[in-house]
């Protein structure tokens, strides 16, 4: 007869068990709703939680007779926990790299990409100048400016002979830098008049032109000023796809998109976006490089994204804490190898969701007030 404290114990791991699969699971439902969409983001957290109850219902089962309902538990809790922690595999060294390393690793043909969210009300101003100014970098993409960080980076921001800025309040703006030539620039808004991107194309020491465009899509979960609740990611997703639509549109040319996609590298909507567009992820085959929340290591996510062209190898992909921002800024160093394009791999289901999804993301948008006028796409 199982005691009093063992039934307690069984029920809160039965609970624990079934909170666990919907964690889980509920990110294999196709809906752009952030309570589900959510749940994208925390693998790494939900394989540690289930590790961490397979031991417990273990340990708690040792101190009676081992009973089926036990040995459901930790089969469950530990198939949980690899499922969840499978999605990391591809960015360790036990994956091959979908961007080869640069050889040699320095060159003068190479560019080097910042990626930094500075956070919009952040102080620490001249500590983040310092931080930047020390990386030197080729190309900067400033994302979260507003007119207060334009004035205080003025100075530091004369070094960048090109530059296209659209400093906006909320973390709503962006700037884009570059030593490098810039041509053919442009802000677009994709899917949200709130939401601008950067595309512009780069002048490469290789005499390649580079298509960069810089993206901040709008966050799942928070919430929404237009008074409509919390932001669900139709509106990010809509948005994604519509540039890995682009893309493969133009697959001629050399292509760097980066930003913080408010979106994880393992996510259906991220996967769908390299699928469409035919960019790779140098991350894979190398390391995670989780970028947010830089201040909560238990809470940490891989946000801010780098994709490259075929014809781009790397020569460095690190991580830079930046003073009093949420988010660390990405390092990348660049360089175009050869010719080759990208080559996007939809498949028959990949392109009907496509227009379901940029179909939703523009009802969303319209419903709340900030849809963008959807302009027949243009070279840049």
């Amino acid at each position: 007869m199982p005691s009093v404290v063992d039934a307690a114990a069984t029920w809160i791991l039965s609970a624990a068990c079934v909170a666990l699969i919907g964690a889980t699971l509920l990110p294999r439902l196709r809906l752009g709703r952030w309570w589900v969409r959510v749940f994208d983001f925390p693998k790494l957290q939900l394989a540690a939680v289930a590790a961490g109850l397979a031991l417990v219902t273990a340990a708690f089962a040792s101190l009676h007779a081992w009973e089926t309902s036990d040995s459901v538990l930790v089969s469950v809790f530990t198939l949980a926990a690899i499922w969840n922690a499978g999605h990391m595999l591809p960015f360790t060294v036990l994956w091959r790299r979908e961007i080869p390393a640069s050889d040699p690793p320095h060159h003068d043909d190479d560019l080097t990409l910042v990626v930094a969210n500075v956070r919009v009300d952040n102080d620490a101003r001249a500590e983040v100048e310092g931080a930047l100014r020390t990386i030197d970098p080729d190309i900067l993409l400033v994302i979260e400016i507003d007119d207060a960080w334009a004035h205080a980076l003025e100075t530091y921001a004369a070094t960048f002979p090109h530059r296209v800025d659209v400093p906006r309040p909320d973390g709503l703006g962006l700037a884009l830098w570059s030593k490098a030539p810039m041509s053919d620039t442009r802000v677009r808004h994709l899917i949200s008049e709130k939401r601008p991107s950067i595309w512009a194309t780069l002048d490469t020491p290789g005499g390649t032109p580079l298509r960069f465009v810089g993206v901040h899509p709008t966050p799942p979960g928070l919430d929404d000023d237009t008074g409509d609740g919390k932001r669900d990611s139709r509106v990010r997703d809509a948005e994604l796809v519509r540039l890995a639509d682009e893309v493969a549109a133009q697959n001629d040319d050399a292509w760097m998109i980066a930003g913080d996609f408010n979106d994880v590298a393992w996510s259906h909507t991220t996967r769908l976006f390299k699928r469409l567009s035919g960019l790779l992820d140098p991350r894979v085959g190398r390391r995670l490089l989780t970028t947010y929340h830089a201040q909560r290591p238990h809470l940490r996510f891989p946000v801010d994204h780098v994709f490259l062209s075929p014809a781009l190898s790397i020569g460095d992909l690190s991580r830079v804490r930046l003073a009093g921002s949420d988010h660390f800024a990405i390092v990348a160093r660049v360089r175009v190898t050869s010719g080759a394009r990208p080559s996007p791999t939809p498949s028959d289901s990949d392109h009907e969701e496509k227009h379901e999804v940029i179909e939703e993301g523009v009802r969303d948008a319209r419903s709340r007030g900030v849809d963008a006028p959807l302009a027949p796409a243009k070279p840049c």
